[in-house]
């Protein structure tokens, strides 16, 4: 399978992108090495990815997991690491930047770094072929979102499922996710989060009242579809939030754009 794997990798480089490296070694284990003296081996690499894991001969495996991978491109004597995965289309991002090998042997900083990159990666390789020996091949829908299906609350592991992606834009992550109780969430992951600001918000709004005001919103929609209405202009400013002695109660502002189905424009 990886002789396989790599002579049809290389076949494709020749035929399809009409370019191709000088050489390629590919595992079993989510490992490829690619070096190049004339073309940009990090491109190579993720091509090399890319026609790897669409091969029928793999296609079970990346039916149940999203193909994880290392890339290791050079060219001369730097190098650099990347990773790619296989949603629905493939990923491939540098984990390192180009990393000269010519070090001075007597700058024990560039040593060190050197030495720990190694490390690191060899421990990361460990990892993932452990990922694929124990990997059960059973097809999952989850292959296509985030590795991360788990987060804690008061103490408690709460595990969940992922239902879509809110946003195709990979600037705004954002996925809605269902909790084992039936629960929907939103999931999002962002490098910061002001957690003081997050706890005073939830708080101090209801959950209550999100129900009220969410029903009050489906319900004005609703009356205008009745009546064959568009409302045209559905967003957070064209809600006017109102404070009751009860709960907080939603209402429809700004009909600018509002008009009749098929007939207005």
């Amino acid at each position: 399978m990886e002789k396989l794997g790599a002579i049809l990798l290389i076949e494709s480089g020749k035929i399809k992108q009409k370019c191709k490296s000088d050489g390629i070694f590919t595992t079993t284990s989510g490992l490829f090495f690619v070096h190049s003296s004339k073309n940009d081996p990090t491109i190579q690499g993720a091509i090399y990815y890319r026609d790897y894991w669409s091969q029928q001969n793999v296609e079970q495996i990346r039916n149940c997991c999203c193909a994880p991978s290392f890339i290791i491109a050079m060219v001369g004597a730097w190098f650099c690491i990347l990773g790619g995965v296989f949603l629905s289309r493939v990923v491939v991002q540098p984990l390192t930047d180009l990393i000269p090998l010519t070090i001075n042997l007597q700058d024990f900083d560039e040593v060190r770094r050197i030495a720990r990159l190694f490390y690191s990666l060899s421990r990361a390789l460990q990892q993932l072929s452990l990922f694929y020996q124990n990997l059960k091949l059973t097809p999952s829908d989850q292959r296509f979102f985030p590795y991360i299906r788990q987060f804690q609350f008061k103490g408690e592991d709460i595990n969940f499922t992922y239902i879509y992606e809110i946003f195709d834009d990979h600037t705004r992550t954002i996925w809605k996710a269902k909790k084992e109780n039936g629960q929907i969430i939103v999931v999002k992951f962002t490098p910061k989060c002001n957690i003081e600001a997050h706890n005073i918000c939830s708080s101090e709004i209801k959950t209550e009242s999100c129900k009220v005001i969410y029903e009050d919103i489906k319900q004005a929609i609703g009356l205008l579809h009745e009546k064959n209405f568009v409302f045209a202009d559905l967003r957070a400013s064209n809600i006017l939030i109102i404070d009751t002695e009860e709960n907080q109660r939603a209402m429809l502002v700004d009909f600018d754009w509002c008009g009749k189905s098929d007939e207005d424009r």
